[in-house]
């Protein structure tokens, strides 16, 4: 698993006053679901030692769910395209967000993301983002715009890359305006591929801009969760 649970609580106090946060870190090695905390809308996710997995464009919603801002820890290590990982708001309401990052080239490389609708569908087409291999999807919504920030330590190609062994997370942040705001509650998350999930956590947040006193608390909470990330890569092993 991605051991990051000092990253949540700094992103949490970052982005503005919090009310209660939801987190599940999905330690359940081997469960064949989520969990009676979720209810599984499409294909099918489980867990294992490394996090949560999901296939078939599989997409599950936290029961009585609501809020605003969401965090999910993705990687990929696979090299199927297509594979992604993605944070919903409002999935009942027929007036969703579906907000991914997406493995397209299927080089074991987030490459492109995209803000859409449904499970997968519509709205914004996939653009390119600096490629990845893990890192953590930050998702806040206000009024009828989303904002996305990646934050990793590893792009390596265009702005902002970095040698290989270089310490210090690069955020991306990229918004969309889907010109409706989502219906409330219903807030979960889609795989599909060998995109892996871990530590989900979502609430509701006052802004999504982080205030200049935050920034420090939320360095030196990547800072100490940067070292199991590094090592993540090299050790998941799909049968």
């Amino acid at each position: 698993m991605f051991r990051k649970t000092l990253l949540l609580a700094a992103l949490a106090c970052a982005c503005g006053a919090a009310q209660a946060q939801t987190a599940d870190d999905f330690n359940r090695d081997d469960a064949p679901d989520l969990g009676e905390n979720y209810t599984t809308h499409n294909g099918k996710i489980g867990t294992s030692y490394w996090g949560a997995m999901g296939s078939d464009a599989a997409l599950a919603t936290y029961n009585g769910s609501a809020g605003n801002h969401a965090t999910l820890d993705v990687a990929t290590d696979g090299y199927v395209p297509g594979s992604y990982a993605a944070l919903v708001f409002g999935y009942l309401s027929g007036q969703n967000y579906f907000i991914k990052v997406q493995d397209s080239d299927g080089d074991g490389w987030f490459d492109s993301f995209g803000f859409l609708t449904g499970n997968s569908e519509g709205v914004g087409p996939l653009q390119k983002l600096n490629p990845f291999s893990n890192g953590t999807l930050d998702v806040t919504v206000k009024g009828t715009t989303a904002s996305l920030t990646v934050w990793t330590e590893e792009p390596r190609f265009g702005p902002g890359a970095k040698a290989v062994g270089d310490d210090g997370w690069i955020p991306q942040t990229y918004t969309f305006d889907y010109g409706f705001a989502p219906g409330g509650g219903d807030v979960g998350l889609g795989l599909d591929g060998l995109a892996i999930a871990d530590n989900f956590s979502f609430g509701t947040v006052a802004s999504g801009v982080p205030e200049p006193a935050s920034w420090a608390m939320m360095i030196a909470g990547f800072g100490l969760a940067g070292a199991g990330m590094r090592a993540r890569r090299t050790r998941v092993a799909f049968a």
